[in-house]
């Protein structure tokens, strides 16, 4: 069924008008306001759309063009002044409005793409176009962004219209698909605010189960909690200075672990990044991966299989029990080893 501009416009301008309306009721002066931002709302909508094609619109425009006539005749019952409106007034004003609303559209179509684009969703900007063109009060636009080979994000751009007619994104629904673990998909309703907003990589970062540093504190899901949407709670850990993602790095015999490389993995790891390293210990080098942990305040280290140790006290680079133990668990891999243990 095709959409229907005039319609929706109407519906949007008439429940405003009902609403504002409610608090002037007893206000008979208001009457001839009324009348009047009504008019010059229909010879917009008439001036707008005239040179549709679509058979529904053209309809609407036909009763709107009607009504019109009734509320000129209401407001100016004098012949020649409803002439001298319609063929000199009205048209200007119907322009000068015309070019404010159209400013304000492009206003609002350059805010949206910017919004999308730092939401990582630059990519259905035309589609969130097209719906708006087909006159859609609400919508969603599907996308999906495969991050490995084995895994894949799939997203729902909700775009919402206010009463003015502008548009925003109100949010995106986001799930996480594994094909190593298809039973286990997790998802989640993500609302866009003013701070605090989740962009697409965030999402998957945080459906994956790591933690995010936004605006000075650390947020993370919470799988055994949901609010009452049904969405999983949003923790969130302000570490202060107790948590050093620089320190605890240092503690660590990492290779090629000078300042640039340090800040690009402080920075990853704050993103929610699972980012490679390589360990040395007496000449040995061990790939690992690391996490940030903020609830422990402790760093999460990962070999090649996802299996784990968690670092809870400075490790020294020279010598400690604690660093061999990591290189035997890692690199050598004994027969009989636990599934993850902790160094204290």
């Amino acid at each position: 069924m095709d959409s229907n501009r005039v319609e929706t416009e109407l519906a949007r301008w008439l429940e405003m008008e009902a609403r504002i309306g409610k608090l002037f009721s007893n206000t008979p002066s208001a009457n001839r306001v009324v009348l009047q931002q009504k008019l010059g709302r229909y010879n917009l909508l008439v001036s707008k759309y005239k040179a549709t094609s679509n058979l529904s619109e053209r309809y609407t425009l036909a009763i709107v063009a009607a009504e019109r006539r009734n509320i000129e005749r209401q407001l100016y019952p004098n012949l020649l002044i409803r002439l001298f409106r319609r063929v000199l007034t009205a048209p200007i004003l119907t322009s000068a409005v015309a070019k404010i609303e159209e400013k304000n559209m492009e206003a609002n179509t350059r805010a949206l793409q910017e919004r999308l684009q730092r939401m990582g969703f630059s990519d259905v900007f035309e589609k969130v176009q097209e719906k708006i063109g087909e006159g859609h009060s609400q919508f969603s636009v599907p996308v999906s962004h495969f991050m490995d080979d084995q895994r894949r994000m799939d997203y729902k751009i909700a775009v919402v219209a206010h009463g003015n007619g502008s548009y925003h994104v109100k949010g995106f629904e986001a799930a996480l698909f594994d094909r190593r673990k298809t039973a286990d998909i997790k998802g989640r309703f993500f609302e866009q605010g003013q701070i605090n907003s989740v962009d697409a990589i965030q999402a998957f970062h945080l459906l994956s189960g790591r933690s995010v540093e936004m605006n000075g504190k650390w947020c993370q899901l919470d799988f055994n909690d949901r609010d009452e949407n049904g969405n999983y709670l949003l923790k969130d850990y302000r570490t202060g200075q107790e948590y050093d993602l620089r320190e605890k790095l240092k503690n660590l015999p990492l290779k090629d672990f000078g300042f640039d490389n340090q800040q690009k993995l402080v920075d990853a790891l704050k993103a929610g990044e699972r980012r490679e390293a390589t360990l040395i210990f007496n000449g040995k080098e061990v790939k690992i991966f690391i996490e940030a942990n903020p609830q422990f305040r402790t760093l999460t280290i990962y070999d090649e299989h996802s299996k784990n140790i968690t670092i809870n006290k400075p490790v020294e680079p020279n010598d400690l029990s604690a660093v061999r133990s990591m290189v035997n668990w890692i690199g050598e891999k004994p027969i009989n080893r636990k599934a993850s243990k902790k160094i204290n």
